[in-house]
């Protein structure tokens, strides 16, 4: 049975969202011409969709209805058990079901879903967290004060 208070409280995640937008955009698409009021719309838009997955995820996980490997699995699994309509689960599959779907706590490595052209770096060397070398003339910029260098320690 999912928990009273997760799914409590992902409505209100969700509610708070939509409320935030219709505050922020007064429902105007006019109004997302303003770089404030388009902030305002995607970065709630994207919490109330995390949200959303979220609670189908929690249910799908509480009543042992499967393991989706996209967030349209999610969907489906919740069709199924007819928690959500056909409908809803087709729009919403065919809107947000591309995505894989990685949850929070799944030990798969962002690597599995990394382009080939673009190579994740393993994540075991404290070297990959450092960003390369790159002069500032490099970038365009010129005139730019040179850092202060390390005072050098000579053991003895």
């Amino acid at each position: 049975m999912p928990d009273k208070d997760i799914v409590l409280a992902k409505v209100a995640a969700i509610q708070r969202c939509l409320r935030r937008i219709k505050d922020g955009t007064g429902l105007d698409p006019a109004l997302l011409d303003e770089l404030d009021a388009q902030d305002i719309f995607v970065l709630n838009l994207q919490r109330a969709i995390q949200s959303a997955i979220d609670l189908g995820t929690h249910v799908i996980a509480s009543e042992g209805l499967g393991i989706p490997e996209t967030i349209r699995g999610n969907f489906i699994l919740l069709e199924h058990a007819k928690i959500i309509t056909k409908t809803l689960s087709g729009e919403m599959g065919r809107k947000w079901g591309h995505i894989p779907f990685i949850p929070a706590s799944s030990s798969v490595s962002p690597e599995v879903f990394a382009p080939s052209s673009f190579p994740v770096p393993p994540r075991s060397s404290p070297r990959n967290l450092r960003h390369p070398k790159v002069s500032p003339s490099a970038c365009g910029v010129s005139n730019l004060p040179s850092p202060p260098r390390r005072a050098s320690h000579e053991g003895g």
